[in-house]
């Protein structure tokens, strides 16, 4: 039989066991633990934010598109329009005539367009001077034609020069006057 020395024996009633080599190593996994988590994290939140700015790049591409598709649909019914009022027989009559019932004629002509075309504030005709030869004032759905002592000189205000070359390629319904 096995004898057992009173020194080597162990009570584990009053047993005090302690764990340093534990706490050494669940310290280091937990930092381990704590940097793989907050490196994976951080990957995480990069790819959302670029998969965001992505997003919010074709969001913004899509609202100029359409802005730019807006802008120049109204500026082809703004040329549309231009198009039609320089093609009038009654403009062209008072271009060859310059008599006061050509311009009334004209003038005419401008308010019907004009009741049909509310979206314009005002519409002038102006000579190459930049003085106002016809203005129709909208006036809330009514349009009205000012009367010539009224007539301003935008000259300042507007380009006032013949149209050049360029501008009649680009601009065919400027006439000159």
């Amino acid at each position: 039989m096995m004898e057992v020395s009173e020194n080597s024996k162990v009570s584990l009633g009053e047993s005090k066991v302690s764990f340093p080599m534990y706490r050494r190593s669940f310290g280091k996994i937990f930092a381990l633990l704590a940097l793989l988590l907050t490196v994976f994290l951080t990957i995480i939140l990069w790819i959302y934010s670029e998969e965001e700015n992505k997003a919010l790049l074709n969001r913004n591409k899509t609202v100029l598109n359409h802005t730019v598709h807006m802008i120049g649909q109204d500026l082809d019914n703004v040329v549309s329009d231009l198009n039609l009022l320089s093609k009038s027989l009654n403009l062209r009559r008072w271009l060859r005539l310059k008599d006061a019932d050509s311009l009334r004629r004209f003038q005419e002509e401008i308010l019907i367009f004009a009741r049909h075309k509310p979206h314009f504030d005002q519409v002038r005709f102006l000579n190459t001077g930049g003085m106002e030869i016809i203005r129709i004032n909208q006036n809330i759905g009514h349009p009205t034609v000012t009367p010539v002592g009224m007539l301003q000189n935008k000259k300042t205000v507007i380009i006032s020069r013949k149209p050049s070359p360029c501008h009649r390629e680009r601009f065919p319904f400027l006439p000159s006057i």
